[in-house]
């Protein structure tokens, strides 16, 4: 049986392959870590709309036949 990894044309594919699925790999590597980060700051975005809308809620309620009330709890 005869290797084809002995072949001039299949060492030369081979040297060629290989820094490319490195490449690729580094690309998806940071492609991944980018797609992560954008997500973490989503969130953290959302994180302070939400609490900045709890935070007016809470301050600022109508209340029948007083009109706005302050709410002074913690």
């Amino acid at each position: 049986m005869v290797a084809i990894s002995g072949t001039a044309s299949a060492d030369l594919a081979a040297s060629g392959v290989r820094p490319d699925y490195s490449a690729r790999a580094a690309q998806e590597t940071a492609r991944v870590e980018r797609q992560a980060a954008e997500r973490q700051t989503e969130e953290r975005r959302e994180t302070v709309q939400e609490t900045s809308r709890q935070e007016e809620q809470r301050e600022s309620r109508k209340i029948p036949g007083l009109g706005n009330a302050v709410d002074i709890t913690a």
